[in-house]
């Protein structure tokens, strides 16, 4: 009884291999990129950055967990001047990046350029004192009330 169990898990996993691998090459095929690769036998999440995430100290790590809290903290309060920021802040406590984002609301129809999508960070960074930006830095004359 063991032996045909084992001769039957064996078949299945075979066969769902098989399937997988032949759904795989069609998503790959239509353009789609999967957030998990197969590494060894297993699922791992893909790194898209050159520098692994994982390769920072423990420090760095947990600065960067709290910061996108943080963030997620307030864009959950929703005190936003247009939904486009409300967007903004939602993607970035998602992780995304600026072109990211950019790419995000101009395949909406809405055109943004970075240094928008920047500036608008800072300014609910700095509103949600989250990070201390300057002036200039923000591309204003007087600090943000």
């Amino acid at each position: 009884m063991i032996h045909k169990e084992s001769q039957y898990h064996t078949i299945m996993k075979k066969s769902l291999t098989k399937l997988y691998a032949e759904w795989e090459l069609k998503l790959r095929e239509s353009g789609f990129i999967d957030a998990e690769k197969t590494v060894g036998g297993q699922r791992v999440l893909r790194q898209f950055s050159s520098n692994a995430y994982r390769q920072a100290d423990e420090l760095a790590r947990q600065s960067k967990e709290h910061y996108f809290e943080l963030i997620a903290e307030k864009v959950s309060l929703g005190d936003f001047n247009t939904k486009n920021d409300e967007k903004i802040m939602r993607w970035v406590s998602e992780g995304h990046k600026i072109h990211e984002i950019v790419k995000m609301l101009n395949t909406t129809g809405f055109y943004i350029d970075r240094k928008t999508v920047r500036y608008t960070i800072r300014r609910y960074e700095t509103r949600w004192k989250i990070k201390h930006w300057q002036p200039k830095q923000m591309n204003l004359k007087a600090p943000i009330r």
